[in-house]
């Protein structure tokens, strides 16, 4: 496991437990945004919980509760994966200090986002296995004045073990695989306070483009790269075009695609794709203004393996779909036929004998309706997704 936390997030209830969905942390802006329209939460009004599926640190899952701060945990993730390798001894460490005091059984989220700041405070001996190891080593290094005195006789009988033990708890030290930590300065950092929580910053674009010179006769390519944000005006984008189109043959081409949709991958562009692209950028601009942005993730999902053309023209039909956020299951959209068309309630005696599922399944295969982890969509018109289904080459498509 690369990431430091696999986090599932959802609603109370039978609905919530049905769209729950699952992130790892740390995370970008529009992925902790996703996995919350996946989960069917637009507010942070909303209540949801965020269960630790799977934490890199073991000694760290029993400290976070249900009802985290979803931004303060993936802060504690990015502080987490950015420790050096040495630092990482150093926070277990710390933590484990932490538990050994009388009064701790949960160390609260700020406390250990402050560990984190607080590694560089720690004394570290290797080689320490137990108390009586470090009982010898108290002795050889002279820690206690009053035994220093002894003769080398009167030192053999001396219980290593207790001495060990004694300067361990007197100091709130702790033995781990690696050795013996302490605590130098006694106490934690404060620096971070919950109530000035950073947290990912919404990018100022739909696509970010990385467009580099390519390597020519097996040699290397430049460091020089063109860096686009999508949509820009046109202007500019003129501007890249004659940039690239002044080059000697075909020189360039993009290294790096970025998105505020996590989904899309395997994008391929040529020169003329910019001009496109711009327009889609533009497009889900505004649907994402309008508050749709889940609808088209749905609507995209709902098309198998899209090209661009393809989610072009969605991006401009968006106001000819339904979307049906809340649905997560056949049995959802039995419901609301039942209940549209036929008036058929689920306060009805009889409603619990209806076979709901398979209604629903084939109900929605009738109204070609849709099934996408961010909920239900169909053409209002009852007609297919698409039209026209001829597919061409894959190039852009947005993953589940």
């Amino acid at each position: 496991m690369n990431k430091e936390f696999r986090i599932s997030i959802k609603r109370p209830g039978e609905k919530g437990a049905a769209t729950a969905s699952t992130l790892a942390l740390p995370a970008t802006w529009g992925e902790l945004t996703d996995a919350l329209e996946r989960a069917r939460i637009y507010d942070e009004r909303q209540i949801y919980s965020v269960t630790i599926l799977k934490a890199k640190r073991d000694f760290l899952e029993k400290h976070i509760p249900d009802y985290v701060n979803l931004y303060e945990l993936n802060y504690l993730a990015e502080r987490l994966e950015d420790l050096k390798e040495w630092e990482n001894d150093v926070l277990e460490a710390l933590v484990r200090m932490d538990e050994a005091k009388e009064d701790v059984t949960v160390i609260p989220m700020e406390r250990l986002i402050n560990i984190t700041y607080s590694v560089g405070s720690c004394h570290h001996v290797g080689g320490i296995s137990n108390d009586r190891a470090l009982g010898e080593f108290v002795l050889e290094n002279e820690f206690r004045e009053d035994l220093a005195e002894l003769s080398e006789d009167s030192s053999r009988l001396l219980d290593r073990e207790k001495l060990g033990r004694e300067y361990r708890e007197a100091t709130g030290g702790v033995i781990l695989k690696d050795g013996y930590f302490e605590n130098s300065s006694g106490e934690i950092s404060s620096i971070y306070k919950s109530g000035n929580l950073p947290v990912p910053e919404k990018p100022g674009y739909i696509f970010r483009l990385e467009i580099a010179e390519a390597s020519r006769d097996n040699k290397p390519a430049s460091d020089r790269h063109l860096t686009v944000k999508l949509p820009t005006d046109q202007i500019v984008l003129e501007t890249v075009l004659k940039t690239l189109r002044s080059s000697e043959g075909e020189g360039y081409s993009c290294r790096r695609f970025d998105s505020i949709l996590p989904g899309l991958d395997e994008i391929a562009i040529d020169l003329d794709d910019l001009e496109q692209m711009n327009e889609l950028a533009s497009c889900i601009r505004n649907i994402e203004e309008s508050g749709q942005l889940p609808k088209y993730k749905a609507l995209i999902l709902s098309v198998e393996n899209p090209d661009p053309q393809t989610v072009l023209h969605l991006a401009k039909e968006i106001d000819a779909f339904t979307f049906f956020p809340d649905m997560a299951s056949p049995a959802d959209y039995a419901d609301h036929i039942l209940e549209e068309r036929h008036d058929i309630r689920p306060g009805d005696s009889w409603y619990p004998y209806i076979d709901r599922y398979g209604y629903g399944c084939s109900a929605m295969e009738k109204d070609n309706v849709k099934q996408t982890v961010y909920g239900f969509i169909c053409r209002t018109d009852g007609g297919p997704i698409l039209s026209n289904e001829d597919q061409l080459t894959p190039v852009l498509r947005l993953l589940p």
